[in-house]
């Protein structure tokens, strides 16, 4: 797309964090034509034509991977004068989710083949009325800033031309599908009452504020138009009424499942009122945890008197509950919920078994991905919506079966290349900057990458885009095992995170101040880039790469003294860590790890006692959901003794999130008391039985890259009567029983 006739603009008022810029323009239609609107801004942006809201957003990107959209304004268009308005809102700062860049918006409408109008210093601009820019309530360090809207300000800002951003134009089209936009989520009122603003905190900390307040419930109001006391939404209207001596109205909505979307309020009052909205994924204490160990979930809307619309359309919430707290004596509620904004996957694969809760297991497995798959892959969409290898791999690897998604894969795995730092790790998550990052979901990236060749096919994208940034991981790492016993040792270096899992030793410390002699020999991250280098070895001679025997070699070197260091005898199994030549840390992810890094392949009296002790030992630090992958596919390298044992032990962990009301699966299998409250609900990388169901009880695994099946090998997994149908890289479907 040539962008030539088009500037990169701004406001020159429009300094600092958290800002919000209007840009406005006109042009003049018929409805004989098609209209194209193609645009880029940093960070986002919403489209009004003839003040009506059309859905789009900007792709997550980097200053040197601009990403531009191609929006269908055909619909919006009338005959004769046309008003755009674009809302622009720049972050300003870095996060788990952005990477800060310049500010700006570039534009051009089409009709058909001719240019119409685009961004230039003739587009008039002003700062936003009515979303409070700067200072803000500020949800959380991941996801930054929630917003401030006062619909009460009726004066016209004073527009002015717009400024020339310095930025270049070399722009790319968007490498995915756009998302949908769905009609509103049904929601039921749950509880509804009156509140006392016990803690007066002001706007920053609406949140806590929420979460102190006195709630009295009231089953009972005047209603109009919706007679049950647990009236659904949408409809014509409840009817609120307040007593004397509280500060106002609240409600609690339920949206019935973890969905993730735009909010949306429709309500009148008979003044002008300050209202409060609070979301979570769960209740504690007959409220929203709005407040939830250093996060703010709130956000505040001022309503004018008489009918209130609103849509905010620059954040996707990911939520299951909403708490409205009204200061007003009267309101009449129409709608309070979200409109879904969701990434169009594929319907055709599916799975099905005789046994209904894995059927049921495997839906939830499916939305919960969903849930979490936008512009990238996310970890969740409620605490950090950020893009982690860790969780990407388990994301990718059941995306490729459940949605026959490659072209999604491709895109988060090229934010992820483009994420390589000076020290040769990654950054934490992607397109995001952060202090601190993790060695281990580096050295999952090498991993990704031979998986990712192996189901889609794709060898110039992994020879041109990936595999330069998967050695120069592979090399730092390599140079790290010049030590007296050829191992990796945690990184001591200010600013990494030594994480391997949420269980205890194993979730790390920020290092820098850790001693070099104090420092832990690692088993888990020598294993996570044993396992790496054994991956890049296959990639590269796929790739016929010179360097394939190379990195095999280190793989071999490193599995052999990673035995020789953490075998323990008296115990049979391997220890996690060697501090001081103390053995220490026995947990199930460690030999998990072991098997599936093939630290003892051709050791089959170890391997039994490790799979032995993986199914029987209670005393192993057991995984949590993330890596139930690693120790379920070490179990299945003896699928005849312990296919069952695996599938019924997905069934009792997953079925057990299902018992407690699971709409999506959790992040720990303890559930949003984790985490001092904030324990997410909807974690994607939980959503591994999808690839067991697949891979193993339907024996649907690639045996050459191209998602090549020479033979479907099922195992005795006690599911019977499985079929399910997959989609190729090539669109084409095949239907397996």
């Amino acid at each position: 797309m040539n962008f030539n006739n088009a500037y990169w603009i701004w406001n020159h008022q429009a300094t600092g964090n958290n800002i919000y810029v209007d840009f406005y323009d006109n042009f003049s239609g018929n409805s004989k034509q098609n209209y194209t609107l193609y645009i880029s801004a940093h960070t986002q942006y919403a489209i009004y034509l003839n003040s009506v809201y059309i859905p789009a957003s900007q792709f997550a990107d980097y200053e040197d991977y601009q990403i531009y959209d191609e929006v269908d304004i055909s619909p919006y268009v009338q005959e004769g004068n046309n008003e755009l308005k674009i809302v622009c809102y720049y972050f300003g700062q870095d996060s788990s989710a952005t990477k800060n860049a310049i500010p700006g918006l570039i534009y051009m409408i089409k009709a058909d083949n001719t240019i119409l109008t685009a961004s230039s210093p003739k587009c008039q601009t002003s700062i936003n009325p009515h979303y409070k820019s700067h200072d803000c309530p500020f949800i959380s360090g991941q996801l930054g800033y929630s917003f401030v809207y006062d619909n009460n300000i009726t004066e016209q800002p004073i527009q002015n031309n717009a400024d020339i951003q310095k930025k270049e134009k070399c722009l790319f089209p968007r490498p995915i599908k756009p998302l949908t936009f769905e009609n509103r989520m049904p929601a039921t009122v749950i509880s509804q009452g009156f509140f006392n603003d016990t803690k007066k905190l002001g706007d920053n900390l609406v949140g806590t504020a929420m979460w102190y307040a006195a709630l009295s419930f009231r089953p009972h109001f005047e209603i109009s138009s919706c007679p049950e006391s647990r009236a659904k939404l949408p409809c014509n209207g409840i009817t609120y009424k307040a007593e004397d001596g509280y500060d106002g109205i609240y409600l609690i909505l339920d949206l019935h499942k973890e969905s993730t979307g735009l909010i949306e309020l429709d309500f009148d009052v008979d003044d002008a009122a300050r209202v409060y909205i609070g979301v979570g994924e769960h209740l504690q204490d007959m409220r929203v945890r709005t407040d939830a160990n250093t996060h703010q979930y709130a956000a505040v809307y001022y309503a004018h008197k008489g009918s209130n619309k609103f849509l905010h359309p620059f954040r996707r919430y990911g939520l299951k509950y909403i708490q409205l707290h009204i200061y007003a004596k009267k309101a009449t509620i129409k709608y309070v919920g979200i409109r879904p904004t969701l990434y169009p996957v594929s319907k055709v694969p599916f799975f099905k078994s005789c046994d209904n809760l894995h059927n049921k297991i495997y839906e939830v497995c499916v939305n919960t991905l969903i849930q979490c798959m936008h512009e990238h892959y996310e970890d969740c969409p409620t605490r950090e919506q950020a893009l982690y290898t860790m969780d990407s791999r388990n994301q990718m690897l059941c995306g490729y079966y459940a949605f026959g998604e490659y072209t999604f894969a491709k895109s988060s795995l090229r934010l992820i290349a483009k994420s390589i730092r000076q020290d040769n790790m990654l950054e934490l998550c992607s397109p995001g900057k952060v202090a601190i990052t993790i060695p281990a979901f580096s050295a999952i990236f090498l991993t990704q990458i031979f998986e990712y060749l192996l189901y889609s096919g794709d060898t110039v994208f992994v020879k041109e885009e990936l595999l330069p940034t998967a050695k120069k991981i592979a090399h730092e790492f390599i140079s790290r095992t010049n030590n007296a016993l050829g191992l990796l040792y945690e990184f001591k270096e200010e600013y990494y995170w030594n994480f391997y899992e949420w269980r205890p030793g194993l979730e790390g410390s920020i290092a820098g101040s850790i001693e070099e002699t104090d420092l832990a020999c690692s088993a888990p991250l020598t294993a996570f880039v044993s396992a790496g280098l054994r991956d890049l070895a296959k990639t590269c001679k796929y790739l016929c790469d010179d360097e394939a025997d190379y990195f095999e070699t280190k793989h071999l070197e490193l599995n052999k003294a990673f035995d020789k260091t953490f075998w323990d005898d008296t115990k049979g199994i391997y220890a996690s860590f060697l501090v001081h030549d103390k053995k220490q840390n026995w947990a199930q992810l460690t030999q998990s790890l072991a098997i599936w890094a093939d630290v003892c392949i051709e050791k089959p009296e170890k391997k039994a006692t490790i799979l032995k002790a993986l199914a029987e030992n209670k005393d192993l630090i057991p995984v949590t959901p993330s890596s139930t992958i690693f120790k379920y596919e070490a179990l299945l390298t003896d699928a005849e003794t312990y296919g069952r044992f695996v599938f019924l032990d997905i069934a009792k962990e997953w079925g057990n999130m299902l018992y407690d009301g699971a709409t999506t699966f959790w992040e720990t299998f303890v559930g949003a008391d984790d985490f001092g409250g904030a324990g997410s609900l909807c974690h994607a990388w939980s959503a591994v039985p999808v690839y067991f169901y697949f891979a193993y009880a339907l024996g649907i695994k690639p045996e050459s890259i191209g998602f090549d099946i020479k033979e479907q090998k099922k195992i005795i997994s006690g599911l019977y009567d499985c079929r399910g149908r997959i989609q190729m890289p090539d669109s084409t479907q095949i239907t397996f029983n």
